[in-house]
């Protein structure tokens, strides 16, 4: 079995997913299908309302 026959990886692709109306570029060798975007989707939102929230912990903490 020579080298030439073994499948090739998928190549790594940058590609824009939109999320809530924002562009978020991932890095990856397969393309999302429409599951796979709705899963991204609540990942990003997941980390949004975290990165928030620890952000107006700190601000209240600042404040005194």
């Amino acid at each position: 079995m020579s080298s030439s026959s073994k499948p090739k990886p998928p190549v790594d692709k940058c590609r824009v997913i939109k999320v809530d109306g924002d562009a978020i570029l991932v890095s990856g060798g397969a393309a999302m299908n429409a599951e796979d975007r709705l899963l991204f989707a609540e990942v990003v939102q997941a980390a949004t309302d975290r990165f928030y929230t620890d952000r107006a912990a700190r601000d209240k903490a600042a404040d005194k």
